[in-house]
């Protein structure tokens, strides 16, 4: 049986009694991780403590009330995470690019994914690398469905928790973490206790990747090129980097903790020039700018009424044979953690 989701708070890095964490409210689990021993049976002594009084409905759609994010956290968007994953793995011939394979077959590695989401990289994770263990990290616990399943693998656990807050864990605990489509969650100065938290966390020579969409709207369709206007704006305001200058190579160098870096490119056709995998990412890339809907009409300064049909009207751009131009960029970063002290 694998651990249930766990809602933690206030993390303190100092070690607490049997009762204390078991009692006190936004509390952690006893020895905070030390994790040099971490394994299926210790991960999964964690106990429920989540409140999910936190929630807040727009536009016929659930989102989390305590933050900025600009997306759902429903079912539906748990479904397009899912398609989401499936396509960059699709796309990539796998889930990371990272040469961390032969450790996470043979010597079980400790492996960490932030902003885990649906949790579906994870999961995917754990069945293909039975010897390794891996934990997925989210602030909005929509890995419930996975977490939750008896059928789940025991090198699995979730926990519910606020990565800002500074990861939850001991200096050089992972060999592996990896992290997928936070611009949109992160603002610049969070990025910087990110990447110092990734740098801490990871064991000399162990391995970041970092995956991100890379993009400006020179390729887009009319109607595109208005939505992303509009999630420019958005990011602007809220401190974020944007999806045309996101200066991630620079910033790794800069923390002087990590080597070999490469950043990797691979473009996404949208649309039905790119045949049924276009199709596909056109309706991925539909579903996020409907879940956008009570942020970016705001923006765009339209009804509700104004903003459904501009929804039409994209989703017949998109899928035109006229569209025969429209693309994505997807990146992956990866970097080596060198051997300079935290």
């Amino acid at each position: 049986m694998g651990v249930k989701a766990t809602k933690v708070a206030n993390i303190s890095k100092k070690h607490h009694s049997d009762t204390d964490s078991r009692n006190a409210t936004g509390s952690f689990f006893e020895d905070t991780y030390s994790l040099s021993s971490l394994n299926a049976s210790t991960f999964y002594e964690l106990s429920i403590t989540s409140n999910f009084d936190t929630y807040l409905y727009m536009d016929g759609r659930k989102f989390y009330n305590t933050s900025p994010y600009v997306l759902p956290s429903d079912v539906i968007e748990i479904r397009r995470c899912d398609f989401a994953h499936e396509l960059y793995k699709r796309r990539w011939y796998g889930n990371f690019s990272s040469p961390v394979d032969e450790l996470l077959k043979s010597e079980g590695g400790k492996v960490l994914e932030c902003g885990c989401g649906s949790g579906r990289w994870t999961y995917e994770m754990a069945v293909n690398y039975p010897n390794s263990t891996f934990i997925g990290l989210d602030m909005v616990p929509i890995f419930s469905n996975i977490n939750n399943n008896d059928n789940k693998p025991s090198n699995l656990g979730f926990l519910e928790y606020n990565i800002c807050n500074g990861l939850p864990f001991e200096e050089a605990t992972f060999d592996f973490l990896f992290q997928r489509s936070m611009i949109i969650s992160l603002n610049k100065s969070q990025w910087n206790i990110m990447l110092n938290e990734f740098s801490r966390t990871l064991k000399p020579g162990g391995w970041l990747e970092l995956m991100e969409l890379h993009f400006s709207d020179i390729t887009f369709t009319k109607t595109a090129k208005r939505f992303q206007k509009a999630l420019n704006t958005y990011l602007e305001i809220n401190g974020h980097y944007s999806f045309h200058n996101f200066p991630i190579h620079n910033l790794l160098r800069s923390t002087n903790k990590f080597s070999s870096i490469k950043l990797l490119e691979k473009k996404v056709p949208v649309g039905s020039w790119g045949g049924e995998f276009g199709l596909k990412v056109a309706d991925v890339l539909i579903e996020v700018y409907e879940g956008m809907k009570p942020t970016i009409k705001q923006i765009m300064n339209v009804t509700d009424s104004e903003y459904d049909e501009l929804m039409h009207k994209l989703s017949r751009e998109l899928k035109s044979p006229l569209n025969n131009y429209m693309y994505i960029t997807t990146v992956r970063i990866i970097a080596m953690r060198n051997n300079v002290p935290w």
